[in-house]
């Protein structure tokens, strides 16, 4: 009985931990590159204000966040705090796309939850921009440049450092890239003045050992008849 007990204690023990871990790893992001490198075609707007705008006048700064959710989605109704205090970075501009939801209840859900950043619930206008990537389940974002290529998606619970990291993660590689390009340039620069550096040495060598054989002081004199 004993050693019964024992093995059923460690048995309940190891499941808690499972458990546990589940739910650790349920909350945090997965990034993946599926959808990496499609740019995404310009579509005309409606947002649940009332404006009429397109992806391009709503893509205004660096990176923009595509962020696709539902009312009774509950990771989409956490995420929304993390949305906010992103939308407010120098370089992101969120835009949220409403999903299998009725636009009362994603307005409701907008108002309830002081949503700031712009937010399409018009089925038709979600869907000119939802088709033209993969993606399954909610929340899905999916993180594009500035030339509307997308450069990540994410699926799960937005969270604030996560993205911020992702955004830091790119600037770095663009600086890495910018640094080895400038670093050519500058080979490139120092090579074609070294070169004429050489050229210029050269030919005052030559016009010196020229004016030495005529015996001339001034190279105007080479060409004189006196």
């Amino acid at each position: 009985m004993p050693k019964r007990l024992l093995v059923s204690v460690a048995l309940i023990v190891i499941l808690a931990i499972t458990i546990t871990n589940q739910d650790i790893n349920s909350s945090e992001i997965i990034l993946s590159d599926i959808n990496n490198d499609i740019v995404l075609v310009n579509t005309h707007l409606l947002l649940s204000s009332g404006t009429q705008t397109n992806l391009d006048k709503v893509h205004e700064k660096d990176y923009l966040l595509i962020n696709i959710w539902a009312s009774w989605c509950d990771p989409c109704i956490k995420e929304v705090p993390d949305l906010i205090k992103l939308s407010r970075a120098p370089n992101l501009t969120i835009l949220g796309l409403n999903v299998n939801d009725t636009e009362v209840a994603a307005k409701d859900f907008i108002d309830d939850l002081k949503i700031n950043y712009p937010v399409v619930v018009k089925k038709e206008d979600v869907s000119k921009i939802i088709s033209q990537f993969s993606w399954a389940g909610i929340p899905t974002s999916v993180l594009i440049d500035k030339e509307k290529r997308i450069v990540s998606t994410i699926y799960g619970e937005v969270k604030e450092k996560d993205i911020l990291s992702l955004l830091n993660s790119l600037s770095n590689r663009l600086l890495t890239i910018i640094y080895y390009v400038d670093e050519i340039t500058f080979w490139r620069i120092f090579l074609v003045l070294g070169t004429g550096v050489v050229l210029g040495v050269s030919g005052l060598f030559a016009l010196k050992l020229l004016l030495s054989i005529t015996g001339r002081t001034k190279f105007t004199d080479i060409f004189s008849r006196n």
